[in-house]
């Protein structure tokens, strides 16, 4: 038996859109048993049953079997996901990850990072969430002809995120389309600021620094609105006295961060909230994974 294990991530982090993200303690666990009589794939996930026609994992195995020229007799392959669907935790990047993997597993055959990457951004075209769960920790991406360039930017074990997630799904592309097509100067040289700030937060482990970084002007106005709990969970969270809010993704999840011992605080207050208010959905403390994707065999 063969185990796989891909974490989830934050892309955007406020400022950083299309750019940044984070890989967290959250994984996609996938077992493969090259030995098995006949070929099986089984689905356990949090959320709901993946359509056919959305099965990004089987896209990934077939069209990395393909490129390989490798056709697998035999296989059981079981899928066992802590991530939710559909909330901004990256997903998709998971499971297309853990298909080009299983297919690799099964053709006993590695390829190149050049050819993964091409066959993973066919698939999803958000080069931040694949980077960040390939490689673990944060990343800071971007497309040069046509090629990925990835580095991994310092991030401190002890800062954590705390994540909202709410009941209900917020498709990327959905909320790719509130965007304008145009900003003025002044939105991006904001963000450009903000962006300075985020990262020099991170570096330098400043709550201060921090609640300047998460700024942005960009794309949370305006996917902001899509989310009925913004403005109460983001005042609880400032009222334990939290950085402020970002969008995981394009949401509809909404996460904080701060030193461990205050996420914990945060973490629990504002469980007691929604409980308090019968807001529906769950809330996490994530710590960040730096391995990436890791194989056990």
């Amino acid at each position: 038996m063969i185990k796989i294990k891909i974490p989830a991530t934050s892309a955007n982090l406020g400022p950083g859109f299309d750019t940044l993200a984070i890989a967290w303690k959250l994984f996609l666990h996938i077992k493969i048993d090259p030995s098995y009589y006949g070929k099986e794939i089984i689905y356990n996930t949090k959320s709901q049953q993946i359509k056919e026609e959305d099965n990004l994992f089987l896209k990934a195995l077939n069209r990395t079997l393909e490129l390989i020229g490798y056709s697998p007799k035999n296989y059981l392959i079981e899928l066992d996901s802590e991530i939710p669907i559909g909330k901004g935790l990256g997903s998709s990047a998971t499971v297309i990850w853990g298909g080009i993997f299983s297919a690799e597993i099964l053709a006993k055959k590695e390829l190149s990072m050049h050819d993964r990457f091409k066959i993973a951004y066919s698939l999803e075209n958000h080069l931040d969430n694949l980077s960040a769960s390939y490689f673990g920790g944060l990343t800071i991406c971007t497309m040069e002809n046509n090629n990925p360039k990835i580095v991994k930017f310092p991030y401190p074990d002890e800062l954590c995120g705390v994540i909202y997630i709410p009941p209900y799904s917020l498709p990327t592309e959905k909320a790719r389309k509130l965007l304008p097509k145009l900003y003025e100067r002044d939105k991006v040289v904001y963000n450009l600021q903000s962006l300075a700030f985020l990262l020099s937060g991170f570096l330098y482990k400043d709550e201060n620094l921090l609640t300047l970084g998460i700024r942005d002007s960009i794309h949370q106005p305006y996917r902001f609105p899509l989310i009925s709990e913004v403005n109460i969970i983001k005042k609880k969270i400032n009222d334990l006295g939290g950085i402020g809010i970002v969008l995981s993704g394009a949401g509809p999840s909404l996460l904080t961060f701060a030193l461990k011992e205050k996420a914990i605080k945060i973490k629990s207050g504002l469980e007691e909230f929604i409980k308090k208010e019968g807001l529906k959905g769950e809330v996490l403390l994530l710590e960040i994974c730096k391995e990436g994707i890791i194989i056990e065999k």
